[in-house]
């Protein structure tokens, strides 16, 4: 949470205004305490005096949350407290000269000094929230992506069978049976020779619909936005579907004869769509407007596909969520190097 500027400019008048004060005060307390006025018990009075206003800003520096908190408050003021007492004759003491009832004075200043430096600092964790240099805010200006021009771009991917989309269908060939343990290649006893070739066989076909599935999904999340929010109405997305469709998951029907060896139809990859869109009225209502897709909506449905397959590991770990979200961020990595080659071109509206 950032600190106010009104709060920054009071947080360093505070401390140049004590270090200053504590320059007249360094000579009487440095006699009192050490019976010396020594450059160095002066030096280091001075250094002590200058503390306390400090210590919030070192507390935030270290700990990384905001020192207006028991944890800061308590001990600052029990320090102050158990100098000030005896200095005031409480608590079986007496003081036995003005300089020391002063020392009293200085012990309580500099711990409301700290408290009060660690209120300036109220709700801040992080001590870059203290920068004098703010960034100037400047008008917002949207970004204009020339849809038109990826769309013409596309087209030239159409005719080499869109490799950047089938680069990203690969790498979830291969990192899926990472990932999740239903794609993973058990070896099989020699007695169970059928049975594991039917398993292959399965492993393999749903493997390759996955795969399709997951790189249609940012596929489409990429391009709505490159090529406009109205792409699925256009030829190229039909190129997309009708690229995808023609995909065979296996060879041959194998040991499943008269099944279609195609890994999605066009009606599995319109319900890909669906989830996607979905998936985006949840983060609007969420946000209360609508956002750009992040990977993590690509991420949550990417796992709404798996579990509709029924191939999602039953019991969920924060270890395969982090992989699983790793697998879909890097083909989201992939798909956005598409028009890498390309020469891209964001103007901003004056």
């Amino acid at each position: 949470m950032p600190v106010p500027d009104r709060k920054v400019r009071i947080l360093y008048a505070s401390l140049a205004i004590w270090s200053l004060a504590s320059l007249l005060l360094t000579e009487k307390v440095s006699y009192a305490v050490f019976g010396s006025d020594s450059v160095p018990h002066l030096v280091g009075t001075w250094l002590i005096l200058c503390l306390g206003p400090v210590l919030p800003v070192l507390w935030l520096w270290i700990m990384e949350r905001s020192p207006w908190s028991g944890f800061f408050l308590v001990p600052v003021i029990l320090i102050g407290g158990l100098i000030a007492l005896p200095a005031f004759g409480y608590g079986g003491f007496r003081y036995y000269s003005d300089s020391l009832r002063n020392i009293g004075y200085v012990a309580v200043m500099w711990s409301l000094a700290a408290c009060f430096n660690a209120w300036l600092l109220k709700g801040a964790t992080r001590v870059d929230a203290l920068s004098w240099q703010r960034t100037e805010q400047v008008p917002a200006k949207p970004v204009v992506i020339d849809h038109g021009k990826y769309l013409r771009l596309l087209d030239d991917q159409a005719v080499s069978g869109f490799p950047g989309v089938m680069r990203v269908r690969r790498h979830f060939l291969e990192t899926l049976p990472e990932c999740v343990p239903a794609f993973t290649n058990h070896d099989q006893a020699a007695c169970h020779d059928e049975m594991a070739g039917r398993l292959a066989y399965a492993r393999r076909f749903m493997l390759e619909k996955i795969s399709c599935e997951f790189a249609f999904l940012c596929a489409v999340s990429f391009l709505e936005r490159m090529c406009g929010p109205d792409f699925r109405y256009t030829k190229q997305y039909q190129s997309i579907v009708d690229q995808m469709v023609q995909i065979d998951a296996v060879d041959d029907e194998g040991p499943f004869p008269g099944l279609s060896r195609k890994a999605v139809t066009a009606a599995e990859l319109e319900a890909v769509a669906k989830v996607l869109e979905d998936a985006r009225e949840r983060e609007a209502a969420r946000r209360g407007k609508r956002t750009p897709d992040s990977d993590l909506t690509i991420a949550l449905s990417a796992l709404v596909l798996l579990l509709r397959e029924q191939l999602a590991p039953q019991k969920q770990d924060e270890e395969f969520n982090s992989h699983f979200t790793r697998m879909i961020k890097g083909g989201m990595n992939k798909m956005r190097e598409m028009f890498s080659r390309q020469k891209t071109e964001i103007n901003f509206q004056a």
